[in-house]
């Protein structure tokens, strides 16, 4: 006897959700955008001196020379930006020294003054460096290193080197 299909039953529960799927591989790169301009280039300054081909220093006819009358200790006027300056041959006994002053118009309060025995009298035997830098004025004072007293006449070479405060 065939018998008769019976009622549709209750749907059941849903499972669970199933895992995700693999990744896919990444998509291929783009292609790369033209470059953007560069700036302007900043003006080049002036090349500096080649100190090893060129001499550093002041050129002819900025120095001047002066000579001391009446004793070492008498000051001397010298209005250029390097010299020489002579002494008088006044005697100087051992570990002696005596200071001068140089006006100068060239020289400022924040100037380096450079000074250095240069000609005649007896060599080694001369402490000498410039002091006290004021605008218009700075100080030279030579000292005698020897052992006995010296009577002799010197060249002093000096030369201002341009200074600032700021």
């Amino acid at each position: 006897m065939d018998g008769a299909q019976g009622p549709q039953g209750i749907q059941g529960i849903q499972g669970p959700p199933g895992n995700d799927g693999a990744a896919g591989s990444q998509g291929i790169q783009g292609i790369q955008g033209p470059a953007g301009n560069d700036g302007a280039q900043g003006q080049q300054g002036n090349p500096g001196p080649n100190l090893t081909t060129t001499v550093f220093g002041y050129t002819t006819g900025a120095g001047g020379t002066v000579t001391q009358l009446t004793s070492k200790a008498t000051g001397v006027t010298l209005n250029k930006l390097c010299g020489t300056s002579t002494t008088h041959n006044a005697a100087r006994a051992a570990a002696a020294e005596v200071t001068f002053i140089v006006t100068n118009s060239q020289v400022t309060a924040t100037d380096v003054v450079i000074a250095c025995h240069a000609s005649g009298g007896t060599a080694g035997a001369y402490a000498i460096h410039a002091n006290t830098i004021a605008a218009g004025s700075f100080r030279i004072t030579i000292g005698n290193m020897s052992a006995g007293s010296l009577s002799q006449a010197i060249g002093i070479n000096v030369a201002i080197i341009r200074g600032a405060a700021s």
